[in-house]
């Protein structure tokens, strides 16, 4: 079998966040971010800053 493009898992999507104490851009799959659960606002994934070390949360 030849692979013409390699694709990814279904399970590894990308997501996007901007922090608000630094303004930077970060992208992460899921399993490098902790999931949080949150029944009134909905559940979220957060993952600390590279920069200043604050915590990014993006919806899940």
């Amino acid at each position: 079998m030849k692979i013409i493009k390699q694709g990814k898992h279904p399970g590894e999507k990308v997501y996007r966040g901007t922090c608000r104490t630094c303004s930077t851009e970060i992208e992460f799959e899921r399993h490098e971010a902790r999931y949080q659960v949150d029944q009134r606002d909905g559940d979220f994934l957060q993952i600390a800053c590279p920069t200043c070390g604050e915590d990014i949360n993006v919806s899940a």
